[in-house]
């Protein structure tokens, strides 16, 4: 009787064990929409009068996406790829939506259901929040700038009903370069933290492996 008694509280524990590991995650990943919420909640001018006052852009850039995956058919590589943003800036205050990826991923067999070695699609989606240091360097067209954002992650088979998908948050940094008026040159880093366990048409408790890409692109930005 006590072996069975001491048997249920090991399992209990192990339980409570497994839960509690995955609360950071789910914290950080919340992270930054409450900074973004909290940042409208505060004037700038009010909602209306930064949407008013904003400056306008568009970016097109080349990417070099670097993978650092605890899944077994991802790996560490890298590939190179595209990306978009369109962005508000007031003042120092950055909204900005991006997107970029790339094809060409070496994805080698799946660990969860059989299938042998593919090529695989990256894709990726980031709402972040960014704040500009004007006037802490010597020129004055040199403003670097740090950020946090919400980013939608994925990782396709080309040939297979399979993918390695996830949302997580985004921390980054850069420098832009303000050329003239209207154009601008923005050099990127960005790191992509999420998790996935996704396969899609698929059913049961299948594995949740952690990826990490470093992105690194150099945009041209038009601003209007």
């Amino acid at each position: 009787m006590s072996k069975n008694k001491s048997l249920i509280i090991v399992v209990q524990a192990s339980t409570c064990r497994r839960k509690t590991v995955r609360r950071p995650a789910r914290i950080v990943r919340v992270l930054p929409i409450l900074a973004l919420i909290i940042f409208l909640g505060t004037p700038v001018n009010s909602l209306a009068g930064f949407l008013s006052e904003a400056e306008h852009y568009a970016g097109l850039g080349l990417s070099r996406f670097s993978f650092d995956s605890d899944h077994p058919s991802v790996g560490d590589q890298s590939i190179m790829g595209v990306s978009l943003l369109f962005g508000l800036r007031n003042r120092s205050h950055v909204f900005e939506l991006s997107f970029g990826g790339g094809g060409g991923v070496e994805v080698g067999p799946t660990p969860d259901i059989f299938y042998p070695a593919d090529t695989a699609d990256y894709g990726v989606i980031t709402l972040s929040y960014q704040y500009q240091f004007h006037g802490v360097t010597a020129v004055g067209a040199l403003i670097p700038y740090l950020g946090i954002g919400y980013s939608f992650n994925s990782i396709n088979w080309e040939n297979y009903v399979y993918d390695h998908s996830g949302d997580g948050y985004t921390l980054m940094g850069g420098v832009i370069f303000r050329l003239e008026q209207s154009w601008a040159v923005n050099l990127s880093i960005k790191r992509h933290s999420f998790s996935g366990e996704q396969l899609l048409f698929t059913g049961g408790d299948n594995p949740d492996y952690s990826t990490e890409v470093y992105d690194f692109t150099a945009f041209l930005v038009y601003i209007f």
